[in-house]
């Protein structure tokens, strides 16, 4: 029985990958959100969609407007970028291999031993003393037990790898713009 539980999640472990990188050739370069920081102290960073860049500027899509805007590179303080979705796939690529490490060694500890047990008093009278059934686990309640104890802090540091940014400060010099430029193309959507 614990040998089809195991692969029953080897086989939605592989799924779940195999769907992941089917997903990752089709979306192709759209798959990154930006964050831009202009300048202006009071200005909140903005978040959209890099459509391309040229010398001077670069063409920004705002999360909530229809239409991309042409910024000045003299405006734009930092460029940061993310893959869309990195803090769920993260969770769930620590949470997976947590879940099957604590798993494994809830099992391996195996069944509980017999709660009861004998115990003479000083007149040579023999009680058996039964404890609750409450108190004993087998294997595989032990290996669900530390499967679910092992997604906790595994999905917290996966969600805290996939929420790094990629962080270009241009701090508005034309020079470091240029630096960072091609490496920036990449996440455009047009490719330039």
């Amino acid at each position: 029985m614990p040998m089809k539980i195991i692969m029953s999640y080897l086989l939605i472990l592989f799924l779940f990958v195999n769907l992941k990188t089917t997903s990752k050739a089709q979306t192709a370069n759209n798959d990154y959100q930006s964050w831009l920081i202009m300048t202006t102290p009071n200005e909140n960073p903005t978040e959209g969609v890099m459509n391309s860049t040229s010398d001077s500027s670069l063409t920004f899509h705002y999360q909530n407007k229809k239409q991309a805007e042409s910024i000045s590179i003299t405006r734009i303080d930092e460029m940061q970028f993310r893959k869309k979705n990195a803090v769920g796939y993260g969770i769930a690529y620590g949470a997976i291999p947590g879940f099957f490490l604590g798993f494994l060694i809830g099992y391996l500890q195996g069944d509980d031993p017999s709660p009861s047990f004998k115990n003479s008093n000083a007149l040579g009278a023999t009680i058996q003393i039964v404890a609750s059934p409450f108190t004993r686990f087998s294997a595989l309640e032990k290996a669900i037990f530390g499967g679910i104890i092992g997604i906790v802090p595994t999905g917290i540091i996966g969600g805290l790898v996939g929420s790094a940014s990629i962080r270009f400060p241009i701090y508005g010099n034309q020079r470091l713009y240029n630096r960072y430029r091609e490496t920036m193309k990449r996440y455009s959507t047009s490719g330039n």
